[in-house]
């Protein structure tokens, strides 16, 4: 679950400056920084970042990179009249300087078991699920891994040519990808994400992942215990409603 927190003056801060911009999908775009010192965090968590010319005002995203790869990488969707996003989309540019807090949350993955995974991403809750994925396939275990990555609307998409061709180099990976909405009419994958997952399980035996919205992992976290996964096996990180 994602904590919201203040940042205050008495809080380390980084500078993290703008390397890279580039359109993941009409509403999603990848933020790249690169700090001034080393940004220490795990896999799956999330930094705290300055909105610029607002004072007081902080965003909380989450990486979609490695703490070894020497930048963070964040997928950031567009919201209308957003403080961030509406800054980014509109006025960010290569070379641009924005202040992070220290990176926070316990989503990350759980490195004393090697039990089958569950990742379960709707939009951009991609973001943290990717690293997790990365992380667990560095760790080179065996058990397999199943990877369920939704949206509701066909802009919305991203990433799918990376998550294909990522299933077919990792044999333990299997991808679903679904999208619900109905002008996708040459999409030929599941419509709805979570009964996707049901259909396919059982889960019972794996450690869980999940990452979206407040609505999508009450749904979720609902559906998993129905199907006799344990509390102790679910993990997730929940966007609350905010600015942008």
């Amino acid at each position: 679950m994602r904590i919201e927190a203040q940042v205050d003056g008495a809080t380390e801060l980084w500078t993290g400056t703008v390397i890279s911009l580039q359109r993941l999908a009409n509403t999603v775009m990848e933020l790249r920084l690169r700090c001034d010192r080393p940004y220490p965090f795990r896999a799956g968590q999330y930094a705290r970042i300055a909105v610029p010319g607002q004072a007081g005002q902080w965003r909380s995203y989450s990486m979609a990179s490695l703490p070894d790869e020497g930048e963070l990488v964040f997928h950031i969707r567009a919201v209308p009249n957003g403080a961030f996003s509406g800054w980014l989309f509109e006025q960010a540019r290569v070379g641009d300087s924005l202040q992070l807090g220290p990176a926070q949350g316990e989503f990350m993955l759980q490195r004393d078991t090697e039990r089958p995974l569950l990742l379960v991403a709707a939009g951009t809750g991609l973001a943290p699920i990717e690293a997790i994925l990365r992380e667990r396939r560095q760790r080179s275990w065996t058990a397999p891994v199943f990877l369920y990555f939704g949206t509701r609307r066909v802009e919305d998409l991203y990433h799918l040519d990376y998550l294909q061709e990522l299933a077919i180099s990792w044999p333990d990976l299997h991808l679903e990808v679904c999208c619900s909405d109905p002008a996708f009419s040459g999409f030929a994958g599941p419509r709805r994400l979570l009964p996707s997952v049901a259909e396919r399980g059982p889960w019972s035996e794996h450690e869980v992942y999940l990452c979206g919205s407040p609505g999508m992992i009450e749904a979720a976290v609902d559906l998993l215990l129905s199907h006799g996964v344990s509390h102790e096996h679910i993990h997730f990180d929940s966007f609350a409603p905010s600015a942008g």
